[in-house]
């Protein structure tokens, strides 16, 4: 379970708790009241993770680093990265769309399991998976994600509106 602080309130991403009725449509995604503990709104239902809700498929910190207040969200099967706004809405901040990405179909042609053997079938098909290290500027966005066994970085130039892949990245400063 990962729980980050925004906007006065906390949001709790849980990839596989299920707690009561209210959890019934499987939302990975939480907003909560800090002083009663209430769920306010629920966000984002296993689909966007291409279904999966297994715990062990959890990479980590699912929320990656922005400014205060704000937060970026991705899963590690989605291609998608969900922003909150300032008016504490839950919205999609932009889309991987690659015929390498993993997809719904991947993860059931192998009985997808909640163990690292089927991470390792899918690095071993090349597929790309686990967006991370987000970082963005005024004029770029930085992202990671694996593919295969390696991973790889996207720098994204906003005014030029195109994107760059690249296999490393080196601090020659």
């Amino acid at each position: 379970m990962n729980i980050k602080y925004a906007q006065s309130c906390l949001y709790c991403y849980h990839p596989s708790l299920n707690i009561g009725e209210a959890h019934a449509a499987r939302f990975l995604l939480d907003r909560i009241e800090p002083s009663d503990g209430k769920i306010l709104e629920q966000y984002l239902t296993s689909g966007y993770n291409k279904g999966s809700c297994h715990p062990l498929m959890f990479n980590g910190s699912a929320f990656l680093g922005t400014e205060s207040g704000t937060f970026r969200l991705a899963l590690i099967f989605a291609n998608q990265v969900m922003a909150l706004d300032k008016d504490g809405k839950v919205y999609p901040y932009l889309t991987l769309n690659s015929r390498n990405w993993v997809s719904e179909d991947d993860l059931k042609e192998f009985g997808f399991r909640s163990d690292h053997k089927s991470l390792a079938v899918l690095f071993s098909r090349r597929k790309a998976l686990g967006m991370s290290d987000f970082m963005e500027s005024e004029k770029y966005i930085l992202l990671s994600y694996m593919q295969g066994f390696s991973r790889s970085h996207i720098l994204y130039d906003k005014a030029k509106e195109c994107a760059f892949v690249v296999r490393r990245l080196t601090d020659d400063l």
